[in-house]
């Protein structure tokens, strides 16, 4: 399982993928109905791995300014395990 995050100013949004391609599908498909554009940071944006994530920065274009604006960071990364506790039967004492 996949995480993909994204956090912006106006939102935080955590959903599941099953790979890192669907979780990449999704943030493709939220930048484009965002009309935002996308820079992977050097190094980070390859296929997840359990101990790095992909970061992906998310820009506008705006006209007022010269630079893309960076509005908000995403980030693909392999979903923790549930580590809690699970009890099946009665305590005993």
């Amino acid at each position: 399982m996949y995480e993909l995050t994204i956090a912006t100013d106006a939102i935080s949004r955590t959903t599941r993928h099953a790979d890192p391609a669907g979780a990449h599908d999704a943030l493709l498909a939220h930048a484009v109905g965002a009309d935002l554009y996308l820079h992977a940071h050097p190094g980070r944006a390859d296929t997840p791995t359990p101990n790095l994530a992909s970061v992906i920065a998310l820009l506008r274009l705006d006209p007022a300014h010269p630079q893309p604006l960076r509005v908000g960071t995403a980030t693909i990364a392999v979903a923790a395990t549930d580590t809690r506790p699970h009890h099946t039967g009665a305590a005993t004492s």
